[in-house]
């Protein structure tokens, strides 16, 4: 299965499906389900997430949004600085929210444009078939054509080797709650595992 993948950039008629994948795939998630205790919050954050992705034409999908994975640009400011989006969404927990993502922000390099993958996700109908890897991959590929450096953030250590296995290495990390270890990485272009200039930091 998947052996010829089929991937093209989304649209915004997919909306609906890559935010179903989205929620899908978060909802087991231990630090999503601490960040997004309503399902109503996980699927209106990454509806608004995703639409705006989808305005920079950097959100690729495969096998009818089995697999997904939102890119954002260099130099596109993150949707988590949007106060009234934070406000509209979190309420009253927009505040400690927004020390999180911005957490999210110290922990990627400033210095130097790059791409940032800000979710890829495997529907859980298709977990374990290799195609969100195969859809990253595909994506990397098109990030290396520009030369650019790639950047991303997990937080479960499977996640973080199978990462390191295409090229990202660690370069910092944080706990988000006190408790969810959240670790960025760092892709040269064409797989050069790397170091944006950061000291790499245990866990």
């Amino acid at each position: 299965m998947w052996e010829d993948l089929e991937a093209r950039v989304a649209t915004a008629s997919d909306l609906d499906g890559l935010t179903d994948t989205a929620c899908a795939a978060l909802r087991d998630d231990p630090l999503s389900s601490w960040l997004f205790p309503d399902p109503a919050q996980l699927r209106a954050w990454w509806r608004a997430s995703i639409a705006r992705a989808l305005r920079e034409r950097r959100t690729w999908l495969a096998g009818d949004c089995a697999a997904i994975a939102v890119w954002v640009p260099p130099d596109v400011e993150p949707l988590a600085s949007k106060a009234s989006l934070l406000a509209a969404t979190f309420g009253e927990r927009a505040a400690s929210v927004e020390r999180l993502f911005a957490q999210y922000e110290a922990a990627r390099p400033s210095d130097r444009p790059h791409h940032y993958l800000t979710l890829l996700a495997t529907h859980p109908d298709h977990r374990g078939s290799g195609l969100g890897m195969r859809l990253l991959r595909h994506t990397l590929a098109c990030v290396d054509r520009e030369r650019m450096p790639a950047c991303l953030a997990v937080n479960d250590a499977e996640q973080e080797a199978r990462y390191a296995r295409v090229g990202f290495a660690t370069i910092d990390s944080f706990l988000a709650g006190g408790e969810h270890r959240v670790a960025t990485m760092w892709r040269e272009p064409c797989g050069r595992p790397g170091a944006a200039a950061r000291t790499v930091l245990s866990p």
